[in-house]
């Protein structure tokens, strides 16, 4: 009889722990998944894992809105904000902010949703976003690597371990498809925020992982 008390106890903590690994399994988060996938598809070391936390590197709060989530499902840290002195622009569907908020290396993270600055019918290609013009590995050039777009609000530059990587070369040009008013144009959609104008043959004509600096990697949850 004592020993099969014994056993008895050993058990049931280990089915307890299983039962609870399932659970939490089935709970996992969209950090957890987005830091999964990095791992799993070699975008961080081992070493720098959990990427995503739920505090930045500034220790800025995760930042929670039904806004972000679904197609949007944004990781960003903080509270939307815009440059010093400016207010959010009133568009279609309400305000919006320059900024969603900051990055896990605490960088400003941009509102691709935000109206372009310079509403000219000239397309980005011909105002130099284009290897003519565009910097080469920014973030190693001093002239660029602290610029207020990837600088820290300490004043840092922000984590640059994530550009040149040639493995984010079909995000990038997914993500420039997607915003490109050119697509945009022939499926007959008019759109209120800012967009980034180039044919398909601009797209693919450019090694953009080469001049992108990436302040935040993509992944398969976010």
């Amino acid at each position: 009889m004592r020993k099969r008390l014994v056993l008895t106890i050993s058990i049931l903590p280990l089915i307890f722990i299983f039962l609870s690994s399932l659970k939490v399994y089935a709970e996992e988060s969209r950090l957890d998944k987005a830091n999964r996938w990095l791992l799993e598809n070699n975008i961080i070391p081992i070493e720098r894992y959990p990427y995503f936390r739920e505090l930045n590197y500034n220790r800025k709060p995760l930042y929670e809105s039904e806004y972000l989530e679904g197609t949007r499902d944004t990781i960003v840290y903080g509270q939307p904000h815009d440059d010093p002195g400016e207010k959010p622009v009133q568009v279609a569907g309400g305000l919006r902010h320059r900024y969603l908020g900051y990055t896990m290396s605490d960088a400003p993270f941009t509102n691709y949703m935000y109206p372009d600055d310079n509403n000219i019918a000239e397309s980005y290609w011909s105002r130099g976003y284009n290897p003519s013009t565009l910097i080469s590995m920014p973030w190693i050039e001093e002239v660029t690597m602290n610029h207020k777009a990837v600088s820290t609000t300490t004043g840092n530059s922000a984590y640059a371990g994530f550009s040149g990587n040639p493995e984010f070369e079909g995000f990038i040009r997914e993500g420039l498809r997607i915003r490109s008013r050119h697509n945009m144009a022939k499926a007959g959609v008019e759109v209120s925020y800012a967009t980034v104008d180039f044919t398909d043959e601009q797209i693919t004509s450019v090694q953009w992982h080469q001049y992108a600096y990436i302040i935040q990697p993509p992944t398969r949850y976010s």
